[in-house]
């Protein structure tokens, strides 16, 4: 028996043995008790799937080269690296998959036989709503097969079981949006070489957290010549925020609310289609569920249809709907082509936009501003709590834990994990309390200039946040153990991937940051290098050259440019199986179809409601519903959102209505 490492912050350990037949066994385990070379270990559970979840709490001693921290929850790692790559079961040359270094290896490799037993379910499900749809629409249940698709369509993004696309799904919905928004809008507004004036982008939500609105509300600031507008098809009763309101208002445009229209999907999806009927080009923003759109630009006519794919990790909706595609990065691209089946012809790039800033405050003031000491060494990540989710064993604090212990004076400041972070306690204690959790905020360029050293979420990234600490003049240092054909997973964006610190296992990423918490000239050096990098490539000129090459190329490109039966069948990569870890186990409450046909009740005709609603009232899925109990889900969604909406109004939290267009206004 032999014991090839133990690593990480917890003592994983990985054993490799020879059974009486001679064939080699591999056990990931978690020790609590450990004596090497002939004496005895001993276990508090072996890890599922070769996912560790322990921590070593007894003394341990030192043997066979590992180094072991006595009387502490962390381990070190030996000093000589053993970093081995996993063969990746995608077969593309030159991808071997992830890491073994650091226990990611182990983590992602136990992950790829767990897996289907994971997703068996959930794809049983997504398949079961698929062929429940295409029977609806068969049916002529037309407003019933749309809410189906669309509950289908998120179990595939939140499930992550291997598929990108649906062929399925697109021609059900092509089929109803053809029959029930069928009419030729405006056919002049599709005519090759016509000039863009006036561009209309299509949200499912706006929201103050997060890129996806700070983009587009950059987007409009930036491209000043021409007319915007806005249409929301979910946006509910969220407040749209300012920033978006007064960038659609000095554009000359108007905002949509296409969810308060009176009736379901297909209501909405007319009004979509008519509100369009104007512009010269559409630009859909949308979530991977949203099938309004799918349904609104299903039929010939009205103007061409760009998708925006700035979730290009995940499966989503608006193949059919759509005429050409843009891409953020070269690694959503490449999903693109290899995973969707879209045809390389119909891709154009669109990086990420920033404002053009300098610094308000020098690193020194901004730090003053938040009341941190100005000889603190600050390490600061910006993102939303899920982003920081736990894998496996590993936490994002634990990540930090070694450096920090070898540097008393540098802190780690997290900027929306969340203020309640139990998960995060012992890490914190491990380093004085020098890790610090935050609640999410709409602010934060603070927190950027008062960064000495960005640190990237993990296990997903945030590359806007990595963009506008680097844009500042602040290195980004990020944590990539996959394997090549998950780059997606990666913070990877056009003229950044050689001046992002990218390190492939902890042990790397704990030497990285010593060496630029050690060395300021070092941390100025590669921040400024970073800093123009972004500048060139997503500000200003360089920008604005792009989104005209996209513009010029969506005017010119055929509609529809789909070709039939192109969407490959869901993968089993190690891409796959990264995604699983990261965002597809938060709970099987989430995938059960009571729950999810619930908070789609309002949407379905009354008929239906009536016939789900009974149902659930006696599953006891409407229990416990606030003031009105399980009546309020026999209302109508339009209903709900206007009065939402009006008691927003008088209590002044209302969007400006100076923006807002007439129920049955074109833009």
């Amino acid at each position: 028996m032999t014991v090839q490492a133990i690593c990480g912050y917890y003592s994983f350990v990985r054993i490799s043995y020879a059974d009486a037949r001679g064939e080699l066994h591999i056990r990931s385990l978690v020790v609590y008790d450990i004596y090497i070379f002939g004496q005895h270990f001993r276990f508090e559970r072996a890890c599922l799937s070769n996912v560790c979840r322990g921590t070593a709490r007894r003394s341990m001693r030192s043997a066979g080269g590992t180094t072991v921290a006595s009387g502490t929850r962390m381990m070190q790692a030996p000093e000589a690296s053993t970093t081995q790559a996993i063969g990746c079961p995608c077969g593309r040359p030159g991808c071997s998959g992830p890491e073994t270094s650091g226990g990611f290896g182990p983590v992602l490799q136990g992950l790829r036989a767990d897996m289907q037993a994971r997703t068996a379910g959930r794809r049983a499900q997504y398949d079961d709503l698929v062929a429940q749809a295409a029977s609806l629409a068969r049916s002529g249940a037309d407003e019933e097969a749309a809410v189906t698709a669309a509950i289908a369509a998120w179990v595939a993004s939140a499930g992550t079981f291997g598929a990108f696309a649906s062929q399925e799904l697109e021609e059900v919905l092509t089929e109803i949006g053809r029959r029930a928004c069928g009419e030729d809008i405006a056919p002049a507004c599709a005519k090759p070489g016509r000039e863009v004036t006036h561009v209309c982008h299509v949200l499912t939500g706006a929201v103050g957290i997060g890129g996806h609105t700070r983009m587009l509300t950059r987007w409009i600031g930036a491209d000043s010549g021409r007319r915007h507008s806005v249409a929301l098809t979910r946006q509910a009763t969220v407040p749209v925020p300012d920033g978006l309101v007064d960038a659609v208002r000095a554009a000359g445009g108007t905002i949509r609310f296409v969810d308060e229209v009176r009736g379901g999907l297909i209501a909405q999806a007319r009004a979509l289609r008519r509100f369009v009927a104007a512009a010269d080009l559409v630009v859909l923003h949308i979530y991977p569920f949203d099938v309004v759109p799918s349904l609104a630009f299903a039929a010939p006519g009205g103007p061409p249809v760009v998708f925006l794919d700035h979730a290009d990790h995940t499966f989503w909706l608006g193949h059919r709907a759509t005429t050409t595609m843009a891409s953020m990065r070269e690694a959503g691209r490449g999903i693109m082509i290899r995973r969707r089946g879209v045809d390389p012809g119909a891709i154009a790039a669109l990086p990420t936009i920033l404002d053009p800033r300098e610094r308000a405050l020098s690193r020194a003031a901004a730090k003053e501003r938040l009341g941190i000491d100005p000889n603190t060494v600050l390490l600061c990540s910006v993102a939303r709590a899920p982003k920081f989710a736990g894998m496996g064993a590993f936490n994002y604090a634990d990540l930090h834990v070694p450096a920090l212990r070898r540097h008393p004076n540098a802190t780690l400041l997290v900027v929306g994990a969340g203020e309640a972070r139990p998960d995060w306690s012992a890490a914190a204690a491990d380093v004085g309390g020098r890790i610090v959790a935050l609640s999410e905020r709409t602010d934060v360029a603070t927190y950027f200039e008062a960064a000495d050293i960005y640190v990237d979420s993990f296990p997903f990234v945030s590359i806007t946040s990595a963009l506008e600490a680097g844009s500042v003049g602040t290195p980004v240092v990020s944590i990539f153990p996959y394997g090549e054909c998950a780059r997606v997973l990666g913070n990877n964006m056009a003229g950044i991937d050689d001046g992002i610190l990218l390190c492939r296992d902890p042990e790397a990423y704990t030497a990285t940051l010593s060496r630029l918490i050690t060395d300021a000239s070092s941390r100025e050096a590669h921040g400024e290098r970073l800093r123009e990098d972004i500048r060139r490539h997503h500000t200003g000129a360089g920008w604005l050259a792009a989104l005209e090459a996209l513009y010029a190329r969506a005017m010119a490109a055929p509609r529809p440019h789909w070709p039939a039966a192109a969407i490959p069948p869901p993968g089993a990569e190690d891409l796959d199986n990264c995604l699983q870890l990261i965002v597809g186990g938060r709970g099987e409450e989430r995938y059960d179809l009571s729950n999810l046909l619930r908070g789609e009740l309002g949407l379905l005709p009354l008929k239906a409601r009536l016939r789900h609603w009974r149902r659930l009232l006696g599953s006891g899925h409407l229990a416990g519903r606030g003031r009105f109990g399980p009546l309020v889900f026999l209302l109508p969604e339009w209903m709900k959102t206007r009065l939402g909406r009006l008691r927003r109004r008088l209590k002044g939290d209302a969007a400006k209505p100076a923006v807002q267009a007439p129920r049955a206004a074109a833009p």
